[in-house]
């Protein structure tokens, strides 16, 4: 099935928060609760998948067509 606009713009959004959290969090939970040597690996991680989801959900986003009329 195809991925649908919605889900992909609240995937980004839930891993933007998940970012948002990582970022807030102490280098020693951060390596604890994702299983990582360094905070670091999952922050730039999350970033790429940001990157991704914000590519994809440009890609999904309907286009609004605007008529031309001509007076």
């Amino acid at each position: 099935m195809a991925r649908q606009y919605e889900t992909a713009k609240e995937e980004l959004t839930n891993t933007r928060e998940e970012l948002a959290a990582i970022e807030k969090m102490s280098e020693a939970e951060a390596c604890k609760l994702y299983n990582v040597e360094r905070k670091a690996e999952i922050v730039a991680m999350l970033n790429e998948e940001v990157e991704s989801l914000a590519k994809e959900v440009e890609y999904l986003a309907p286009e609004v067509y605007e008529y031309e009329f001509e007076y």
